[in-house]
């Protein structure tokens, strides 16, 4: 597929450095040859053609209301195509552990001093979309019950989420959005009826000695998961499936849900979780 890339400088260095490897994938210059779009803006997308798009999340809720989404245009999801997290989620769908049980999320980071001061409600909505998606996607239906507590005192500094499902399955995600500057840190852990599979990155880091303590360094997987979802798009059958935008907008009422339980002090329940659409199916 012949691809125009619209993109900042660093995630089109990105794009360049992870589509190497996928195959049925040529960058174009000339937007009027091309077959596809990838693009961090809304508006460089073309409704004539397939187009991915890596972005911020939250305006796709409203784009979709507006009926403005083409059904060519898929999302960009960089926790889906993280490997490990695929895995997982390979491991799920092939039987290995049953069904899903307990999902466990850790997601703590330490913010630029550039947005330390501004970080909104708007970012924290951005991360918890994205981790509620792969809740969404892992147990494959909606909770029943959301609640979410944090700090009385900084409340945009933590957060703890719990999403219970209809079947007694439930999800626990904790944010730290503040710690002091240097690495962050993530985890995954599903446990199934029949067994358990873990993304951590404390798999994924290297000890360098050179003299004094040791140092452990993390193994960037960016490219990868930037390779996937490029394959994904161009329609390779071992990356997966896109991520279509009312997947996207599903994740993103969730996290007004848990929002709305956060203020309230109290659970929002089943009625009060925005729903996806009659006849709305998830890609697998």
């Amino acid at each position: 597929m012949k691809v125009f890339l619209d993109v900042k400088p660093n995630l089109e260095k990105a794009c360049r450095r992870g589509g190497r490897s996928v195959r049925e994938l040529e960058w174009v210059s000339d937007l009027a040859a091309a077959q596809g779009i990838v693009a961090d803006r809304l508006i460089s997308l073309d409704p004539e053609k397939k187009a991915l798009y890596l972005g911020p999340l939250s305006p796709l809720a409203t784009v979709c209301d507006e009926g403005k989404w083409s059904r060519q245009w898929s999302a960009g999801h960089r926790w889906r195509f993280e490997a490990s997290v695929r895995a997982v989620r390979e491991s799920l769908q092939a039987g290995q552990l049953g069904a899903p049980c307990l999902l466990r999320i850790h997601r703590w980071t330490a913010l630029p001093e550039s947005e330390s001061a501004t970080f909104s409600q708007s970012g924290r909505r951005e991360d918890l979309a994205a981790q509620l998606d792969l809740a969404l996607w892992l147990f494959h239906q909606r909770p029943e019950t959301v609640y979410a507590t944090g700090p009385r005192k900084n409340e945009e500094s933590a957060l703890l989420v719990h999403l219970g499902f209809p079947d007694g399955g439930m999800s626990v995600i904790d944010f730290a959005w503040r710690l002091p500057s240097g690495e962050d840190y993530y985890s995954l852990h599903l446990i199934g009826e029949n067994g358990a599979a873990y993304a951590d990155d404390h798999r994924n880091v290297s000890l360098l000695y050179g003299g004094g303590a040791p140092q452990a360094l993390r193994v960037d997987g960016d490219s990868d998961a930037i390779r996937a979802m490029l394959g994904a798009f161009v329609g390779d059958p071992e990356c997966g499936a896109t991520v279509s935008a009312e997947e996207t907008r599903s994740a993103l009422r969730l996290a007004d849900a848990v929002f709305q339980s956060q203020k309230n002090g109290v659970p929002c329940h089943h009625s009060e979780i925005p729903q996806r659409p009659r006849g709305q199916k998830t890609n697998a």
